[in-house]
């Protein structure tokens, strides 16, 4: 080629047509390709449309099955008539091809015998892209080991029939991976070859246009805004705009809305960024809109703008500050349309069509997902919840979708979301569901955790360019066992050096090599241990997800020393965990409920100056003090609507509220010279308005807030407050927080600022004015606030500048914070206070929106102020601060938690403002101090709540970690001091000790109860029969049953005499003829007329007693019928001797029929063993041990009622025979002494173990309460205490003590009363299941319940209703109704004949009734269609189902 150029450049320069080779070559392939275009498009694509998809779309095939003689056909796949080549094997074989029909890959799953390969096969076909279309057939049997998992991991194919396969039945499908299958067929093993025939066809089809139009800006001739509108085929969409980037996106048909966005990216940098994550989650080919509001740029930075650019957009760079711009975006393709105007340039407006394409077969259609549906994998699932294990094949942006739940109800994932500049641009870090943190800047992100999720470090370290070894340094610095959270953003790998990987490798990475050029990466490690998750992902791959699992335990210091509150300057630096502020000076504030606020504000007159966080302040304190405000609308609650607005409060209440209008033109805040001309009209209005209220009480608060832009306002305020004479006698304090708009005048230059003097300056020179004039203010609050000045009892504090989103904001605050630090140094002392509202908003970040405080972040202030103003002594008892509410927290900032705010002002109204920090202010929020909770769910009541050496490598485990010190070497239980260790097993080997030697004691050394005098005289009777004497005259005994029989076990004989009135032998008691008894008299209950009766053993005597002693049902009935008793008493005839009388029993006596009594007719040990062993087979299933596809095992904790009734049936059965006479408490204690010993022995061992093991939940209270079995009785107890399942022991004491009582009332009862009785106990319980229905509630109501939680008024209810003696009494007394039943039915069965034929109906009732109904119990275990979860079983079971 060389010596062609220099020939070429030796002709003449006439005949050089060309300056190079290289550019001849380029001419003449361009006009060889223009032509070869040509030539194809009039050969191609002028044919037809029917033609040209036929001429593209594939003929595909798939056969599985057996041929006629039963032989297996080794499955085919065929496309346009050619077999593939591939190798089968048993089970499923799967292909999947490319859109043009080539063989892609295959692969074959042994799902027949192998479950490791049906795993591998879900993972396959989850990891599949959406759209690809894969072919499968079954070879011999694909049925033996394919789980639920893989049957549905097929569904995602189109699958419709996988449920039906059975063993060794053919299997044929054509489907599309999150499509439609286009051909699928099952048979059974003998029902021949199954063969499917699909064409399939992805040639774009043709589609209607859409007209989409933008509109935005301001109108060019007022320069009033213009709010964003969105046209669609002519149609405007309802959205709610709001101020920065506002986003629609279309779904696949491009006409319906599939999801609307705002992100603030004029202040705030964090929703900048979830705009960043938002645009990269989008799938490619989406239709997305966006206009702006207001204005977009002030926090939009560079990453942002080429997020944007994602979607083709090419003039996003040129929008300028409050410029209108507007878009018509597909995302990874050219805008449809964009335009970009200056702030004065008018109203953007956009109109432009576009086709949406669609992917088609020729059976069904299958549309490419083109609109925005959130993936799983960045969902962020709360503490409990957990991402599921197939989230990459998931889309979804809810909890039902994506997440499933987590091994406890205290474990949170902690993840990280990492995705290159490319691929979104960003890092995104969370715990629990709540994002904790955002990269700000390029390379590689830190972030450090404290054991209860709470962010403990971040920091950005630009990899790409020289911050490798301050990554290396940092990483490298960190003790052992500490959480590391690592993100990529932008690019992160040019400069990583091999020093920085092998400090993240530190961190248990393994995978850091990997990370390439403007890659992601997401790690999840553990310093010194094992990481819990990682990933890295090239470029063009989207985000890298890492999300590993903790248990979020929030610590809490009892002991920490009181702040002092009065000091000159607060601490407030720290940060927030579970709505509680650690300090980082080690101390606490007190805290201030309503009624301790009140008290100590009594006759008090609060002075608040500044402008939007300073009436946000006002109003938290007004709703704190007077609730009811919450529900009232007044006048100059919102920013701009008032001047001056004074309040009064008295007993709770609101008895004065006014205000003056902030469209007073004399105190409209303006330029300075215009000001001081209004300066004396103003002053003029507002004290005639202060004067109008009514006067001082000692038991009113005045709350006075006077908006206060710039300075000179709250130099007015001191002035008019200090000559009102009304309320000379109160106390004053003065809350005073100006500044933010000084910088929002000079900087962020909004076109409402009212002093136009300031909108011309920069920012510096505007600073001066702000210094210049708080000046002035602080020379005039030295005398105010201090000695002996109007408000030197309660004090002033002046608040730095508040924190913000915005970081161009911040840095100006800091600037200007600063100058106010300066200024109060030499000025303040106790009555004249700093206090840093901008420390206390950077402690807790994420309680900021927009700018302004949430009602949590206010409440704190006002915490630390009136610690300053009130004598500690009013404070509330509690130390721990309780929030109740679903708006405390700037986390729940959403439209739809403020429904009242939302529908009254957004979407807005002309001249109204719709903002999520009013929103958040508007809905109550209580406070509360409380007592500090036991570490509930700490890992031991020594340990640190977090033990994260579990995550060390065993060379790594540190071996001398004092478990009785927390992280910053303070104790955090009183014995778990060196010399107090043994205090808590000694109160236990005492307690033990005591209860077992109680009874022995009382029993050895306790009073002796008398001998009963008739017992003495029996005695004496008993020697006296001894001796021979003259022959007694016997007078049998009989009771005769209802058919005139005679119960042999129950007769006796009787001595004439003073014993026989006893009988109802008397003169006078109905006499009958001898002729109509049976008399069987014997030795043992007869005496001969010559000699003593034969003595019995203890053991006889004692079965006597069992058997013959009537129950007091028997003895009832014996005195309301005398005419059953019959005594026979004839006087003239001698007694016949012994011998004589027995054979004349002998041959009169007739054998009754016998039926044996409750409690015998089965033995209870067999049906004991088999619930127990269903109970224990239950608890392992709970927890994951044993087979969970076998549904009997999921109802064992069903047969804990089914105990309490036994326990019932037994007592009652046994006290029916043989009543014993003794009292309540004795009873209790008889009771107790079978069981506590052991109970309390294994008390000991399971303290040690969970100790030892770091899995103590009990708190002090619980493990008091649990040594007298008491942990059933209060909720909070139950679910925390040892051996836990030892509640059912807690309640039966309760049934024992009232054992006696309930007996006492239930032994008379008859037939007719004990079945109503037990119909209505029956229907009690299901009320809790009736109730809800009828209510509109789900049945299983209570499944939102977590272990351990008792916070809400549900998961009190529920864990009373679990556990609580109170909802198992029923049960209880019902198993005694059943005791008392059962007698009723024996006596019944008895009288009506036989005993022992089938004919008698009360023995089939007693024999078949049970088991009928154990059998209809077996089914439910058993037949998951059933269905019980339609009536609330997890519940209804407990309480009721198991009594039949």
């Amino acid at each position: 080629s060389s010596d062609l150029l220099n020939w070429l450049e030796s002709f003449p320069a006439p005949f050089q047509f060309f300056s190079s080779i290289d550019s001849m070559l380029r001419m003449v392939g361009g006009a060889l390709w223009a032509l070869a275009t040509v030539v194809m498009a009039s050969s191609s694509w002028h044919k037809p449309e029917e033609e040209r998809r036929l001429a593209s779309s594939v003929n595909i095939s798939v056969s599985s099955g057996r041929d006629g003689d039963g032989n297996v056909q080794i499955p085919e796949f065929w496309v346009d008539n050619t077999q593939l080549s591939v190798s089968t094997a048993r089970g499923m074989n799967v292909a999947v091809l490319g859109a043009d029909g080539s063989l892609s890959d295959f692969r074959v799953y042994d799902t027949h015998a192998n479950v490791t390969e049906s795993a591998e096969l879900t993972a396959y076909i989850e990891g599949l892209s959406a759209g690809t279309l894969v072919l499968m057939a079954a070879r011999d049997d694909g049925r033996g080991s394919l789980p639920p998992a893989a049957r549905r991991a097929i569904e995602l194919l189109g699958a419709t029939q996988i449920e039906s396969l059975t063993y060794r039945g053919a299997y044929a499908l054509i489907g599309v991976k999150d499509g439609s299958a286009l051909a699928e067929q099952i048979l059974p093993v003998s029902g021949g070859l199954a063969t499917v025939t699909a064409q399939y066809d992805a040639t774009p089809q043709s589609a209607p246009e859409v007209l989409y139009s933008v509109v935005t800006g301001r109108d060019a001739s007022t320069g009033n805004l213009v709010p964003p509108e969105f046209y669609v085929d002519g149609v405007q969409l309802a959205v709610n705009t709001l101020r920065g980037m506002n986003i629609v996106v279309m779904q696949s048909d491009g006409k319906t809305l599939a999801d609307f966005r705002n992100f603030d990216t004029h202040a705030n940098a964090s929703d900048s960024e979830a705009l960043a994550n938002y645009i990269g989650g989008i799938h490619s080919g989406t239709v997305v809109l966006i206009a702006s509001r207001d204005d977009a740029t002030g926090s939009l930075p560079q990453s942002v703008k080429d997020a944007i650019k994602a979607l083709g957009a090419t003039q996003i760079d040129s929008l300028t500050y409050r410029g209108a711009y507007a878009l018509i975006g597909v995302k990874d393709s050219t805008a449809v349309a964009e335009q970009s105007l200056a702030v004065d340039g008018g109203i953007a407006s956009i109109t432009a069509p576009y086709r949406v394409v669609e992917v088609t077969t020729s059976t069904t259609t299958t549309t490419t997902t083109t609109a925005y549906v959130a993936p799983c994998h960045l969902h962020m699932c709360p503490v409990g919840l957990t991402l599921k294990a197939n989230m990459w094949s998931l889309d979804g942006d809810d909890d039902a979708t994506c997440c499933a739940n987590s091994t406890g109800p205290s474990i949170a994932d902690i993840g990280v979301q990492s995705a290159g500049f490319q691929d979104g641009n960003a890092a995104v870090f969370y715990v629990g569901g709540k994002v904790i943190y955002t990269a700000s800047g390029r390379g590689l992100t830190v972030v450090t955790l404290r054991q209860d999720g709470t962010r403990k470090t971040s920091e950005a370290y630009d990899t790409m360019r020289d911050g490798s070894d301050a990554l290396a340094a940092f990483l490298n610095g960190l003790e052992n066992g500490t959480v590391v959270l690592i993100g990529a953003k932008d690019e992160p790998s040019i400069n990583l050096t091999t020093a920085a990987k092998d400090a993240i490798k530190s961190c248990g990475a393994t995978q850091i090599d990997s990370l390439g050029f403007r890659g992601a990466y997401a790690l999840v490690g553990v310093k010194g241990g094992v990481a819990m998750a990682e990933m890295v992902k090239p470029r063009t791959q989207g985000f890298a997800v890492a999300v590993g699992k903790m248990e979020i335990v929030i610590s809490v210091e009892t002991n920490l020393p009181l702040c002092e509150a009065r000091s000159t300057h607060p601490p407030l630096s720290g940060y927030v965990s579970n709505g509680n502020l650690n300090l980082d000076a080690g101390c606490r504030y007190s805290l201030w409920e309503a009624d301790a606020a009140t008290e100590c504000l009594k006759g008090s007159w609060i002075v608040i100056t500044g402008s939007s966080n300073t009436l946000l302040e006002f109003g938290n304190l007004v709703n704190m003090l007077a609730p009811d405000e919450y529900h009232v609308e007044r006048e100059g609650e919102r920013i701009g609507a008032s001047a001056v607005t004074d309040v009064i409060i008295e007993d709770g209440k609101v008895t004065y509220w006014a205000v003056v209008s902030n469209r007073l033109e004399v105190c409209r805040q303006v330029d300075k010279a215009i000001a001081t001309q209004n300066d004396a009209a103003c002053r003029q209005v507002i004290t005639d308005h202060l004067a109008s209220a009514p006067g001082y009480g000692s038991g009113k608060i005045r709350i006075t807030m006077f908006i206060s832009f710039f300075w000179d306002r709250t130099g007015v305020a001191l002035d008019i407050v200090s000559a009102d004479p009304a309320w000379s006698s109160s106390k004053v304090a003065v809350v005073t927080q100006v500044g933010a708009w000084y910088n929002v005048c000079s900087v962020t230059k909004e076109d409402y600022c009212p002093r136009s003097e300031l909108l011309a300056m920069d920012r510096d020179p505007a600073i001066e004015v702000f210094k210049q004039e708080m000046e002035q203010v602080f020379t005039q609050m030295d005398s105010f606030c201090k000695n002996g000045g109007r408000a030197a009892a309660l004090g002033c504090s002046v608040q730095t500048i508040s924190w913000t989103n915005g970081l161009r904001d911040n840095d100006n605050f800091k600037i200007m914070n600063a100058y106010i630090e300066e200024a109060m140094l030499p000025r303040k002392s106790e009555s004249f206070r700093v206090i840093d509202f901008f420390a206390l908003g950077g402690a807790m970040p994420e309680e900021v929106v927009n700018g302004h405080g949430s009602q949590m972040l206010n409440i704190w202030m006002w915490q630390v102020m009136l610690g300053g103003m009130c004598p500690a002594d009013l404070a509330s008892e509690g130390s721990y601060a309780v929030w109740e509410g679903n708006l405390c927290s700037g986390t729940e900032a959403r439209l739809d938690n403020c429904p009242i705010y939302a529908a009254e002002n957004c979407p807005e109204k002309p001249g109204g403002r719709c903002e999520k920090w009013e929103c958040m202010n508007s809905v109550p929020c209580t406070f509360r101090a409380t007592a500090p909770p036991m570490q509930g769910n700490t890992e031991g009541m020594c340990d640190d709540p977090v033990n994260l050496t579990v995550s060390l490598l065993p060379e790594q485990e540190v071996g001398s970690m004092d478990s009785c010190h927390n992280a910053a070497g303070r104790r955090i239980r009183p014995w778990c001091a060196s010399d107090a260790q043994w205090v808590l097993p000694l109160i236990f080997f005492f307690l033990a000790v005591g209860v077992v030697g109680y009874p022995y004691a009382w029993q050895r050394w306790g009073p002796k109860k008398e001998q009963p005098k008739k017992d003495e005289e029996a005695v004496a009777d008993q020697n006296e029969s001894n001796k021979p004497t003259e022959p007694v005259e016997m007078r049998p005994v009989v009771q005769l049953s209802p058919r005139g029989e005679a119960y042999p076990a129950l007769m006796t004989s009787a001595p004439t005499g003073k014993s026989m009135k006893s009988l109802g032998t008397e003169p006078g008691s109905p006499g009958c003829s001898s002729s109509h008894i049976s008399i069987n008299v014997g030795e043992s209950n007869s005496s001969s007329s010559t000699g003593a009766a034969p003595e019995k053993k203890p053991e006889d005597q004692a079965d006597d007693n069992r058997g013959n002693a009537p129950d007091d049902n028997q003895q009832a009935a014996s005195s309301s019928q005398p005419e059953q008793i019959v005594a026979v008493a004839p006087p003239a005839v001698p007694a016949a001797p012994a011998e004589a009388a027995k054979e004349e029993v002998a041959k009169e006596a007739k054998p009754a029929p016998k039926f044996k009594a409750a409690g015998n007719k089965y033995p209870l040990g067999l049906a004991r063993f088999l619930a127990s062993v269903h109970v224990v087979v239950g608890h392992i299933y709970a927890k994951g041990v044993v087979n969970e596809s076998v549904f009997l095992f999921g109802w064992g904790f069903t047969w804990v009622p089914w105990f309490f009734m036994l326990s019932g049936f037994v007592l009652f059965s046994a006290y029916l025979k043989n009543p014993k006479s003794e009292t309540m408490i004795q009873y209790v204690m008889r009771r107790s002494v079978t069981i506590y010993p052991l109970y309390a022995i294994s008390l000991i061992p399971s303290f040690a173990l969970a100790k030892s093991m770091g899995t103590l939940q009990a708190s002090w209270d619980t493990l008091i309460a649990q040594s007298f079995l008491l942990q059933a009785w209060w909720p909070g107890w139950t679910e925390s205490a040892l051996q836990m399942h030892c509640w059912f022991l807690s309640c039966m004491v309760v049934y024992w003590f009232f054992f006696k009582p309930l007996a006492w009332c239930l032994k008379g009862l008859n037939l007719l009363k004990t079945c109503l009785l037990m119909a209505a106990l029956f229907f009690l319980p299901w009320l809790v299941i009736i109730i809800p229905a009828m209510a509109g509630e789900d049945i299983d109501w209570y499944k939102d319940h977590r272990a351990l939680k008792t916070d809400t008024a549900l998961d009190f209810g529920v864990v009373m209703l679990k556990f609580n003696p109170i909802c198992y009494m029923h049960v209880f007394v019902l198993g005694m109704l059943l005791a008392k039943l059962r007698g009723h039915l024996d006596k019944l069965a008895t009288a009506a004949g036989p005993a022992n034929s089938w004919r008698n109906p009360w023995l089939i009732a007693i024999q078949f009734i049970a088991p009928m109904g154990y059998f209809m119990l077996m089914l439910v275990f058993n037949i998951p269609d059933f269905k019980p979860h339609l009536w609330g079983y997890k519940l209804s079971t407990r309480l009721s189902v198991l009594l039949p």
